[in-house]
């Protein structure tokens, strides 16, 4: 026998299915289930809920005996509060973080989000904004979502972004030079975003050197399109310390710093 409990509470969890093998049952209105016949040994039934994370657990069942296990899960909350805004070109978004993220200390971590641009995944940002480069005139529609270790939210509110067509469209939207943006954030904590610009199709190469010169991780070598570009850089087996992000291109060169806080 066992329970579900949610974060925040949910007032009916019948509609909840647990799974231990091949078998699966829902629980009452209160979380309560009770699963016979199950043959001696390690068990792991998992908990599935629409709208929270999937969460597994392990009960042991001896001959002729009753075990219990309770089954924990938070409620995967969507992004909220999107606004998009287009010059020149490029959307801008901006979002609001789930409100389950803030103080919930049992929460699976937030790893990232997903944008999508007319129903299509465009990047996966860890930052709560994202800018998209258009070069075809017409309405974009985006939503995010947010991505947990559990699991994946609903979609955030719609916003849209229009590029108008008609003779004040002109190159200006685009780079008139070569520039490695700031790192973001900085300092950070396993994943930061590399915005660059290039004001023409070029070969470009960015890598991460740790302060010995040594190189860490190559993010890009190949050529890219006339265009402002973003890459991510997931640090997850480096050590705390300052890095330099070097990018080369042509006859351009530049370094940016950037601290990994563990």
């Amino acid at each position: 026998m066992g329970q579900i409990v949610t974060h925040p509470e949910a007032p009916d969890l019948s509609a909840a299915v647990i799974r231990v093998g091949c078998a699966e049952i829902h629980p009452d209105e209160s979380g309560y289930f009770t699963i016979d016949s199950l043959l001696t040994g390690l068990h792991r039934p998992e908990v599935f809920f629409d709208g929270y994370e999937v969460e597994s657990g392990e009960v042991v069942i001896s001959a002729d005996s009753t075990s219990g296990i309770s089954l924990e899960i938070w409620r995967l909350d969507t992004p909220w509060g999107l606004e998009a805004s287009c010059q020149n070109y490029v959307a801008t978004l901006r979002w609001h973080p789930p409100a389950s993220v803030q103080g919930a200390d049992y929460l699976d971590e937030l790893q990232s989000y997903a944008v999508y641009r007319n129903d299509s995944l465009i990047a996966a940002p860890v930052d709560t904004f994202f800018t998209d480069s258009l070069s075809v005139s017409g309405i974009y529609d985006y939503y995010v979502r947010a991505v947990y270790d559990g699991g994946t939210s609903d979609s955030s509110n719609h916003a849209q972004a229009q590029v108008t067509s008609g003779l004040e469209e002109t190159p200006s939207h685009l780079p008139l030079s070569f520039e490695l943006s700031p790192c973001f954030p900085n300092p950070f904590n396993m994943t930061t975003t590399i915005a660059f610009a290039l004001p023409r199709a070029s070969n470009v190469r960015i890598s991460i050197y740790d302060v010995l010169g040594r190189q860490t991780a190559c993010l890009a070598d190949g050529n890219y399109p006339v265009g402002y570009h973003h890459l991510r850089w997931n640090a997850e087996k480096a050590g705390t310390g300052l890095y330099f992000v070097r990018m080369e291109s042509e006859e351009f060169h530049q370094v940016r710093k950037v601290l990994l806080l563990r």
